[in-house]
């Protein structure tokens, strides 16, 4: 897998426009719709990340493609964080708060610390897999 910065602005903007796609006239976003769309959306993505590995279909009945539901999770955690991860930023930039639409120091500093808790959420559930990799395969006994 290659996610590189260009890919994730990429995410961002899918969920930004299913988010205004979605949206309820002066409400939220009408969520059902919305995810099923997203998840569709990582369906679609993760065609690009799978390893197939179809030669073992034959010999051992097994096979990984697009149709696999953890790649597929996996798309749909990736585009999600990258969204979130990437509007904070925007917010931390920006100081957005319901009383000031920018500038607002406070709210600066509210979402810069959001954004890097965020942050470590992420690596320290990186870590947590880390800590507890797959098994080697058993060696043969001559």
């Amino acid at each position: 897998m290659n996610i590189n910065k260009q890919e994730t602005d990429k995410f961002k903007d899918k969920v930004e426009e299913l988010i205004r796609k979605y949206s309820l006239k002066e409400g939220p976003v009408s969520l059902e719709e919305f995810l099923m769309d997203l998840y569709k959306y990582a369906v679609e993505q993760s065609k690009d990340y799978v390893p197939t590995r179809e030669e073992l279909a034959s010999t051992h009945q097994t096979g990984v493609n697009k149709k696999q539901l953890d790649f597929n999770m996996m798309m749909l955690s990736i585009i999600s964080i990258s969204w979130a991860i990437s509007m904070r930023k925007v917010k931390s930039e920006e100081g957005q708060c319901w009383r000031h639409t920018t500038n607002c120091d406070e709210t600066r500093e509210l979402h810069r610390d959001l954004y890097n808790q965020w942050i470590d959420v992420v690596e320290e559930g990186l870590q947590a897999l880390r800590s507890d990799p797959p098994l080697p395969p058993p060696t043969a006994i001559p």
